[in-house]
């Protein structure tokens, strides 16, 4: 093993996980990664992700960029070696510096994203939907898209659906292009009521 490897980002593989108690008794999830460094030399560096509150997200969504495919796996995380993350997959890996309670500073893995090109392991709509079920990510969403729409236009804050239907009645100036018509074979919008979350 050699020393510490430098902040940057790198190539890495899901070596093994395990779920770890937190000093306020939650629970953590902790994901070993092998990488290289630019000389070659082998490197472990792990990161942790927190179920409990803002945090929740984030781990999440680095669980299933790790290839966890359905909620109901998220138990065998305590089985290392289970086969609930993809061992295989090529994965982007931002590695930070931290310095520990005993005073010594590590390398630990900041971020987790897809690497390479195209999407592995792509999930179907259903079994999205079924993970995002009870996330509440659909008031998340409406939370980011309204501080979004405040920092990019001083305080207005109209949905994407305001907007789409907003230009597609606007009359064409200076023989701008107009939006295309809507979709024939795209749901009405009351179909998105009905989703779970």
């Amino acid at each position: 093993m050699a020393d510490l490897i430098a902040e940057g980002t790198y190539t890495g593989r899901v070596l093994n996980h395990g779920v770890q108690k937190t000093s306020n008794g939650g629970a953590m999830a902790v994901v070993a990664f092998g990488l290289k460094d630019d000389e070659g030399a082998k490197h472990t560096v792990y990161w942790r992700g927190s179920f409990a509150g803002g945090a929740r997200e984030h781990t999440i969504k680095a669980l299933m960029t790790m290839g966890l495919r359905n909620v109901n796996d998220l138990p065998k995380l305590a089985e290392p070696g289970s086969g609930c993350l993809d061992t295989a997959a090529e994965l982007s890996l931002v590695i930070e510096h931290e310095t520990g309670d005993d005073g010594k500073v590590y390398a630990r893995v900041r971020w987790v994203n897809r690497g390479g090109a195209g999407i592995r392991n792509a999930i179907d709509k259903g079994e999205f939907t079924h993970l995002l079920a009870g996330t509440g990510i659909r008031d998340d969403w409406n939370d980011v898209a309204q501080k979004e729409a405040a920092r990019a236009g001083g305080g207005e804050t109209r949905t994407t659906e305001t907007r789409v239907q907003h230009n597609r009645h606007a009359p064409a100036q200076n023989n701008a292009r107009q939006a295309p018509p809507p979709r024939r074979d795209a749901p009405p919008d009351s179909q998105y009521d009905e989703i779970p979350f």
